[in-house]
């Protein structure tokens, strides 16, 4: 069935029968939806600062744990150096930077600890202001509250209290995702600025975006070959079927509400094919202007523009035995190891002393482990968020799946590979850190996509009679069984659950 036809079905059933109101409606004038949308911020935010207050002062004690000492010698080197120190190899040098600036040294470690800890409390709360926003940007208020709710209560509330870089991670690489997906789609030279400048600040929070990178850049430069040959036969005029991964992008594209087309209405010329060489040269270029300072110290104190021991040795490694035995035994940390090069671990010796099989069963080991840390049962709470947004978006797309035109197919693709690259890559890593924190990179970026599917206009028309006269819909169902579990798992968060476990891994 055609998008056409799916949508003069939806239009029928409408005027058959009258649906119940969707949330955002039921405040027509615009300052009193404004004033509610920022009360439900307030508030959430008073209790977000109760949690981590309590996680601050009883659950993250240990400065020890958890890297976090680490990052506090990093941020007392960049104090005592004005920025200048080279690095240690492992740890990029942004958030060490902000740190300083609550470093003296009349201050104790224990001060300094409490310091840190509130300002990422902070920067946390900065940090949701900016995501609620995106999401109310994109998505219908209800669907945008929930994910607000969600991520604000079982992952940031936990990771809050903490000496730890990954919470800004998390929002600057969403961000830069979102960007990539958006010139995918439609090549801007002002985004590709703002996404290559997003790139290398988030690299140098954590050096954990260069496969990123490498996937948008063959992504982009397949879709284009392909549209340039495509306009030569004459393919774009038609419209293709796509993956239910592709839902979203249109609603992405357009923002919330609008109607998709269903046909690729972009003509490729020699112009437009400039156009997106262009949007993405400024893409890398802002990069590495961006990194330029860091990679240049990299070059000289290690020997290597993106010198980072745990991509350029420790992966190669079985175990964090082997690890502490190898490169970081022998100085990785102040220089390039000072030991036989055939000692020194690359990809080319692990596919010599390692079978296809020992390679797969790493794949699965760490695929497995990773399930069960993220989704066991006392823990943070979001798994079972992350599942009911899959089903929810997978089962509601199959039913109104609309027939979009291939323009959104290599966003797809681009979408695919990402996360999959990036889970498989994370599982790799489990022999050496297992850490939750890893795969939690994901996250914002999974869920604000699963959001996307539900809020696509189609879907959001897919409605159920409970009376002869009144029909309600399918995703307002679904937004209130969200809202019905978040509270009572927001209190117990609130009262107990956030005391719980220690959230650094």
């Amino acid at each position: 069935m055609g998008s056409e036809a799916i949508r003069d079905l939806m239009v029928k059933t409408r005027h058959e029968r009258q649906p119940l109101p969707n949330f955002q409606l039921f405040i027509h004038d615009k300052w009193p939806r404004i004033l509610t949308l920022f009360g439900i911020f307030a508030l959430s935010m008073v209790l977000y600062w109760h949690a981590s207050q309590r996680g601050l002062a009883s659950v993250n004690t240990d400065m020890k744990a958890h890297d976090q000492s680490a990052y506090m010698g990093y941020a007392k080197k960049m104090y005592r150096t004005q920025g200048n120190y080279p690095g240690d190899g492992a740890r990029a040098p942004l958030y060490p930077a902000l740190l300083a600036t609550q470093y003296s040294p009349r201050l104790s470690e224990e001060t300094f600890f409490e310091r840190g800890k509130q300002l990422n409390v902070i920067l946390s709360m900065a940090l949701l202001a900016g995501l609620y926003l995106i999401f109310l940007r994109y998505l219908q208020p209800f669907a945008a509250i929930n994910l607000f709710l969600i991520t604000t209560f079982t992952l940031f509330a936990f990771k809050a209290p903490y000496f730890q870089p990954e919470l800004l991670y998390y929002f600057v690489s969403f961000c830069a995702f979102l960007g990539m997906l958006k010139l995918i789609m439609e090549p801007d030279w002002r985004i590709g600025v703002l996404t290559g400048e997003l790139l290398g600040f988030a690299h140098l929070i954590k050096p954990s975006v260069l496969p990123a990178i490498g996937i948008f850049g063959m992504v982009y430069i397949a879709q284009w070959a392909f549209r340039a040959y495509a306009n030569r036969r004459h393919l774009l005029s038609k419209s293709y079927p796509i993956p239910l991964a592709i839902l979203p992008l249109a609603m992405l594209e357009r923002g919330m509400g609008g109607e998709v087309n269903s046909c690729n209405h972009h003509h490729t010329t020699h112009q437009s094919v400039q156009y997106a060489a262009l949007t993405g040269c400024c893409v890398i270029l802002m990069f590495l202007l961006v990194g330029a300072p860091q990679f240049y110290r990299n070059k000289q104190t290690f020997g290597s523009y993106f010198y980072n021991v745990n991509s350029t040795f420790y992966v190669w490694y079985d175990s964090w035995a082997e690890v502490a035995q190898g490169t970081r035994a022998h100085g990785d940390r102040e220089g390039w190891p000072d030991m036989p090069a055939d000692q020194i671990p690359t990809l080319a010796t692990y596919l010599h002393t390692h079978t296809p099989h020992d390679i797969v069963q790493r794949f699965r080991t760490g695929l497995k482990e990773s399930k069960i840390k993220h989704c066991k049962e006392f823990n943070y709470g979001y798994c079972r968020y992350v599942e009911l947004y899959s089903w929810a978006a997978l089962l509601l797309g199959l039913l109104v799946l609309p027939i979009y035109g291939i323009r959104y197919f290599f966003a797809g693709v681009f979408c695919l590979l990402y996360f999959g690259a990036y889970m498989l890559l994370y599982a790799w890593f489990v022999p050496i850190n297992g850490g939750q924190r890893f795969m939690l990179s994901l996250f914002l970026p999974f869920m604000f996509l699963m959001a996307l599917i539900l809020n696509d206009p189609v879907i959001r028309r897919a409605s159920i009679g409970i009376s002869p006269r009144w029909r309600i819909r399918w995703v307002t169902l679904i937004n209130c069984y969200i809202i019905a579990l978040l509270v009572p798992d927001i209190y117990i968060i609130l009262t107990s659950r956030i005391m719980a476990f220690n959230a650094g891994g």
